[in-house]
C-alpha cells in the first residue's frame, strides 16, 4: 500500500496535481500522513507550510519525507532542508515544470536534489505525478536545474515577443512565419506553446506574471551572490517589470507583448 501524503498548496498547479494523486489512488489527506507535498508560491509560504503553526512539522512522524516543489533558490532550499532535520523530517527539493495540463494529466518533469534513499522513498508519489524525474544530486541540485530551466523560459519568452513585433513590423503574416519557425532552429517549446496565444490576441498561456518576476528575481539574486553576469536575463526581467508598472502584475505573463507592442507602436 501506497504512504499517505499530506498535500498542502491547492493553487493553479497543486489542485490537479492532488486531484492527479487521488485519480491514481494515492490516499492523501492532511494528517497521519509519511510524505507532505508542497506545491506554493515561493519560498517564504513553504516555510510557513511547513514550519508555520499549523505546519507539517507539527503534524508529520519523525522520519517523514518532505517533497517541497515549490520553486525556490538553491540556498533556501538548504536552509529548510537543514531545518527540517532538526525536526526529524526529510527534505526533497523537487521543482517541476510543464504547466496546468501536465499537472493535471501526470506528466510533469521534476528535478530532485535529494538524497537517494529519500528519493526513492517518494519515487512512487513523484512518477505519479511526472512523466520525467531526473536525481539530479544532493538538496540544491534540484533548485539549480530549475533556475536553467526558468532563464530560459523567460528568455525565450521575451524574444518570442520580440520576434513576432519584429514580423508584424515588416509586415509579414504572423501565422504563416510561426509556422516557418516550428519547423526550423528557431523552435522552443515556448515559441511554440505561447506565440499562437499571441497571435490570436488572447494573450492567455496560463502562465502568470507574478510567478515570473518571483523566479526572475531568484535568478537575479542567485547570480549575484555568484558574480555570475546575466546579460541577457537582466535585459528579460526589465521587460516584465515594465508589465507590472503597468498594472499587469496579476496578468497572464504573455501580457508582457501588450507592453512591448505598445513601445513597437503596434498597439
Amino acid at each position: 500500500m501506497s504512504e499517505a501524503v499530506a498535500f498542502v498548496g491547492l493553487g493553479a498547479m497543486g489542485l490537479p496535481m492532488a486531484n492527479c494523486l487521488l485519480r491514481k489512488r494515492f490516499v492523501v489527506r492532511g494528517y497521519d500522513a509519511q510524505i507532505g507535498v508542497v506545491v506554493v508560491l515561493n519560498a517564504d509560504q513553504a516555510e510557513e507550510a511547513v514550519f508555520g503553526q499549523a505546519g507539517l512539522a507539527r503534524s508529520l512522524a519523525a522520519g517523514s519525507v518532505v517533497v517541497s516543489m515549490t520553486t525556490m533558490s538553491p540556498k533556501r532550499s538548504r536552509s529548510l532542508a537543514a531545518r527540517a532535520a532538526e525536526h526529524g523530517l526529510r527534505w526533497l527539493d523537487a521543482p517541476v515544470s510543464g504547466g496546468t495540463e501536465r499537472a493535471a494529466s501526470g506528466s510533469l518533469t521534476t528535478m530532485v536534489g535529494a538524497d537517494a534513499t529519500d528519493l526513492e522513498r517518494a519515487r512512487p508519489v513523484l512518477d505519479a505525478l511526472s512523466k520525467h524525474v531526473f536525481h539530479l544530486g544532493p538538496v540544491g541540485a534540484g533548485a539549480t536545474a530549475k533556475m536553467v530551466n526558468q532563464m530560459l523560459v523567460y528568455c525565450n519568452l521575451a524574444a518570442a515577443v520580440e520576434a513576432m513585433a519584429l514580423c508584424r513590423k515588416a509586415g509579414a503574416d504572423p501565422r504563416a512565419v510561426y509556422d516557418v519557425i516550428c519547423t526550423a532552429m528557431g523552435a522552443s517549446a515556448i515559441f511554440e506553446s505561447r506565440v499562437p496565444r499571441l497571435i490570436d490576441g488572447t494573450y492567455q498561456s496560463g502562465g502568470s506574471m507574478r510567478i515570473a518576476l518571483k523566479d526572475l528575481g531568484i535568478l537575479e539574486d542567485t547570480a549575484r551572490e555568484l558574480g555570475l553576469p546575466v546579460f541577457m536575463t537582466s535585459q528579460a526581467t526589465q521587460l516584465f517589470r515594465a508589465a507590472a508598472a503597468a498594472d499587469l502584475a496579476d496578468a497572464d505573463d504573455l501580457t508582457v507583448a501588450r507592453v512591448f507592442d505598445r513601445l513597437a507602436g503596434l498597439d
